[in-house]
């Protein structure tokens, strides 16, 4: 009898230790997925949060790369102009100078077309530029050789009006009456004031 009961015993005591360890291992495996849940869920919310951050992030981006290109103010009045366009009009002034010298009209379209494309890329990155070449095109319209010749040479008498030593009166007021007189026609007043000044001096 007692053989049976401390059998009994022993097994009981299995059964209850079998049933400890099992609840054990659930509760440290629940534990253990349940730190892996709060892992991944801590691990999407950062990822979110960043996401949205991104998405908060490159409007702004954008809207500065924006800025950076509207941020000039001064114009090439040339650029937007359709090159077909001009080119049918050079082609029709060329036929109507050079009536049946075919050589000739042949060379003027070519010399206009080239001046053109010039005109279309100059970079205006300045008032005085912008200024210089709108007078161009007023002077000469669909002239683009002319407007060319009158920018260029306007470009260098407005650099050399700028590096003028005036360190008197007398070349201030020479110069103050040439600006006066000839206003944005830099060569004008590049002109004038030399004159007076070598007059001035003789």
């Amino acid at each position: 009898m007692r053989k049976i009961f401390k059998s009994y015993w022993i097994s009981s005591l299995t059964i209850i230790m079998i049933v400890l360890i099992t609840a054990c291992s659930s509760e440290s495996n629940a534990n253990i997925m349940a730190d892996d849940t709060n892992q991944v869920e801590a691990e999407t919310v950062n990822v979110e949060e960043q996401n949205t951050l991104d998405s908060v992030e490159e409007p702004t981006e954008a809207l500065e790369t924006k800025s950076e290109q509207t941020d000039g103010s001064f114009e090439n009045v040339l650029a937007q102009m359709d090159r077909v366009e001009v080119e049918s009009v050079v082609l029709a002034k060329s036929a109507e100078d050079w009536a049946d010298d075919y050589e000739m009209q042949d060379y003027q379209h070519e010399n206009e077309m080239i001046a053109f494309d010039s005109l279309v890329n100059l970079v205006i990155d300045t008032e005085y530029k912008e200024t210089i070449l709108s007078k161009a095109v007023n002077d000469w319209p669909n002239q683009y050789e002319m407007m060319k010749y009158q920018y260029d040479n306007q470009l260098v008498a407005y650099n050399r009006i700028q590096e003028l030593i005036v360190d008197t009166d007398v070349k201030k007021q020479v110069l103050e009456k040439a600006q006066s007189d000839w206003g944005n026609d830099y060569e004008m007043v590049q002109y004038q004031y030399e004159k007076q000044m070598e007059a001035y001096n003789n």
